[in-house]
């Protein structure tokens, strides 16, 4: 199930705002008892232009975050750079990161060969298929509220099948592949598990 709120722009007050939010949260709960909901906050640097009085309020975003968490909701907060960051960088559990890089053929091979271990085989028939450096999508922990450090990271990448991707074999179907650095496994698995399911949720 999907809902989308909507606010036009303009002069709602933070009280306006949790109102309206916490009406469609207890509504949707109402409907499906045992349905766990989880909120998207789109485009969290446009607050300020949209909603001024919100964006006033100091703990605007931080009073949705504790409301959320009350009404056992997830939150995911999106935001496109975090120059102004409303309080999240100290209530947000886990802050990702998405940037896009070129990723030589070499490094793009290894990270196959660590992903998938005996079943990626001989990876010159895969050579084939990564002939060029290619444009990866990396995600990378920013911070992590559980005591490891940031700076974890991996490739995301969009299989389609069909489209003679070199992840075809891998992929039962079109679908998001994660590939974590070796050196997220080694030193810390708990966050490339926790990456994996982030990317579970995504999809």
């Amino acid at each position: 199930m999907l809902e989308i709120v909507y606010y036009p722009p303009g002069y709602i007050t933070p009280e306006e705002f949790f109102h309206r939010l916490l009406l469609s949260i207890k509504r949707l709960k109402s409907e499906k008892s045992n349905l766990h909901l989880s909120l998207l906050f789109n485009s969290l640097e446009q607050l300020s232009s949209r909603f001024p009085l919100c964006a006033k309020e100091p703990i605007f975003v931080p009073g949705i975050i504790q409301m959320l968490i009350a009404e056992e909701v997830s939150s995911f907060f999106v935001t496109n750079e975090l120059k102004e960051t409303y309080g999240l960088e100290t209530m947000a559990e886990l802050i990702v990161e998405f940037s896009q890089r070129i990723c030589s053929v070499d490094e793009y091979l290894e990270y196959i060969d660590k992903t998938y271990g005996s079943e990626s085989g001989d990876l010159g028939s895969l050579r084939s298929k990564v002939s060029n450096d290619r444009p990866v999508m990396m995600i990378r922990v920013g911070r992590y509220a559980g005591g490891q450090a940031a700076g974890a990271e991996g490739i995301l990448e969009l299989v389609e099948k069909g489209k003679d991707h070199p992840l075809d074999q891998f992929a039962t179907r079109g679908d998001l592949v994660f590939m974590p650095s070796a050196g997220i496994r080694k030193r810390s698995p708990q966050i490339a598990e926790l990456l994996e399911d982030i990317v579970q949720k995504i999809k």
